[in-house]
C-alpha cells in the first residue's frame, strides 16, 4: 500500500480557495499538506488521524459519474487553527480541490 500523497495543481479550485485566505494561512495550509505527505502516512492511518470522510452533496452540485468528494481536517499552526480540506481520489492520490473553511 502506498503512502498518502496530494496533488495541489490538478484542480484550479484549490488555488482559488487559497486566495480567500490570508496569505500566511494559505502558506501554512500548503506547508501542512507537504508535511503530511513527507510523513508518508499509510492510507488507513491518514484517514483515521485526519478524519477523512465522504461529503454528502445534493442537488445541482452532483451528476452521474462525478467524483465523490471527501473532507479531512488539518491543524496549520501551533495555536491549533483547524482547516477543512476538500478533495477526491484519483490514481491513488488525493486531488485537493479546495479549502472549505476553518474547521
Amino acid at each position: 500500500m502506498m503512502p498518502v500523497s496530494f496533488n495541489l495543481e490538478e484542480d484550479a479550485r484549490f488555488e482559488t480557495s487559497l486566495e480567500s485566505l490570508h496569505k500566511s494561512q494559505a502558506v501554512k495550509v500548503i506547508n501542512t499538506l507537504q508535511q503530511i505527505q513527507q510523513a508518508a502516512f499509510l492510507w488507513d492511518d491518514f484517514a483515521r488521524n485526519f478524519k477523512w470522510q465522504a461529503l454528502s452533496i445534493t442537488g445541482s452540485d452532483t451528476y452521474p459519474g462525478a467524483n465523490a468528494l471527501y473532507g479531512f481536517q488539518i491543524v496549520i499552526d501551533d495555536i491549533g487553527t483547524q482547516m477543512e480540506v476538500i478533495g477526491y481520489t484519483y490514481n491513488e492520490q488525493v486531488i485537493v480541490c479546495s479549502i472549505a473553511r476553518p474547521a
